[in-house]
């Protein structure tokens, strides 16, 4: 798993591509973007963590993730509704959005 920290403002093109034994990723409040392919080819990926600081995804972030499942929403239905998201990410909208996620500690 990965934990991307608050000071981190942007997930640069490829920074995780085909990292096949991610399993789940959680982003930090300062990321704003998710650059083209970051997580492509992360076959094991089956959750992450998105906060409401994001604003974009970029085309093929999160292409071929076929196991992502779930992904755990800090912000509102609204907000996610307003990130513009590359059409090229299915399994991305396709994955079961929670909403208003809090992570315990």
């Amino acid at each position: 798993s990965i934990e991307i920290p608050d000071s981190v403002t942007s997930i640069d093109p490829l920074t995780f591509q085909v990292c096949s034994s991610l399993k789940s990723v959680t982003i930090g409040n300062g990321v704003t973007s998710i650059g083209d392919y970051a997580f492509a080819g992360c076959h094991s990926l089956a959750s992450i963590t998105i906060t409401d600081s994001v604003t974009s995804i970029a085309y093929g972030a999160f292409f071929d993730c076929s196991s992502l499942e779930t992904v755990y929403y800090t912000g509102t239905e609204e907000q996610w509704s307003d990130i513009v998201i590359d059409p090229d990410n299915e399994f991305l909208t396709d994955a079961n959005i929670i909403y208003n996620y809090v992570e315990e500690k």
